[in-house]
């Protein structure tokens, strides 16, 4: 199940990019917030009417975001549990330990960092956006459960270092650009629900200098050190599920084939998702603030986005 929401999700990201045309079908299902202004749901889409009214319901996105990351904290410490009592691998553990760090600070964040506007999340969005945070826990276990003891081989220390390392900076950087960004909207307006932030450069903050939203390159940092930590327990020759693959299909190494691929396929989920949000979010500043060199600015991953 994992797998396919995963799959699902990369799709809906990168169709609407790669493909154009696809565009008016997948937006509708992938735009929340301020782009919700700019991209007409119903009409774009041709969706039936009774389609049209569920895709129509909205929370508050500081709600939604709220919904997230609950739900990460609890179904996390449930698989973190489920670690422990089953004596699991200590880098099955590290990753859910770590984790569970980044969804209790993400938490934390919403509730006493975040200026949040009046913008909205559709219903439907905010179901798919949980349901990240009630996968992702599972897909650091079933792994080490399912692989034979002759493909396990000894933990990378420096792997798991780097893994750690990169999640602590990627944590700290997130954290120093939601609090920019909170303090951009507070500029606005402390009581002002419906301000929106001003264009955020390194004038306003260092952290501005590398990306137009380096909240979300912190993500993707951080991201990569949890699926270090996660290759880290593999050894060196299995860090890559293409490298598995050069061993040949075996049906009965199916289960230990996807153990491994699933943690590459939710970092492919985030990549996507986060780059495709960036690439909106880029277009929209573009277009609400013409003549700002937002052009030549990289949305995200420089030099790619």
């Amino acid at each position: 199940m994992c797998s396919i929401y995963f799959s699902l999700g990369i799709l809906v990201s990168l169709a609407p990019m790669s493909l154009p045309s696809t565009a008016a079908f997948f937006s509708p299902l992938s735009v929340y917030g301020r782009l919700l202004f700019t991209t007409p749901l119903q009409k774009k889409a041709g969706l039936s009417q009774l389609i049209s009214a569920i895709l129509s319901i909205r929370l508050l996105k500081s709600h939604a975001f709220a919904l997230f990351y609950s739900t990460g904290v609890c179904v996390n410490l449930c698989a973190l549990y489920v670690a422990i009592a089953t004596s699991a691998s200590a880098n099955a553990i590290l990753c859910l330990c770590l984790f569970q760090l980044q969804v209790v600070r993400r938490l934390l964040e919403v509730c006493f960092v975040h200026r949040f506007s009046n913008a909205e999340m559709p219903l439907h969005l905010a179901a798919f956006g949980a349901a990240h945070y009630i996968c992702t826990p599972w897909v650091f276990l079933p792994g080490f459960s399912h692989v034979s003891s002759s493909v396990k081989s000894s933990t990378s220390l420096s792997l798991m270092v780097l893994g750690v390392a990169l999640f602590f900076f990627g944590s700290f950087i997130q954290h120093w650009a939601h609090r920019e960004l909170a303090g951009l909207r507070r500029q606005q307006g402390k009581n002002d629900t419906t301000a929106d932030y001003p264009l955020p450069t390194a004038m306003h903050s260092p952290v501005f200098l590398v990306s137009l939203c380096p909240h979300y390159t912190s993500e993707i940092v951080l991201y990569a050190g949890l699926l270090s930590v996660f290759c880290s327990g593999w050894g060196q020759k299995w860090n890559s599920p293409c490298s598995y693959f050069l061993i040949g299909f075996d049906l009965s190494r199916l289960a230990e084939m996807l153990a491994i691929a699933l943690p590459w396929l939710m970092f492919g989920w985030v990549v996507s998702n986060l780059g495709a949000t960036a690439y909106r979010l880029k277009q929209w500043y573009a277009k609400m603030y013409p003549g700002k060199g937002v052009e030549a600015r990289f949305a995200i991953l420089p030099p790619f986005l």
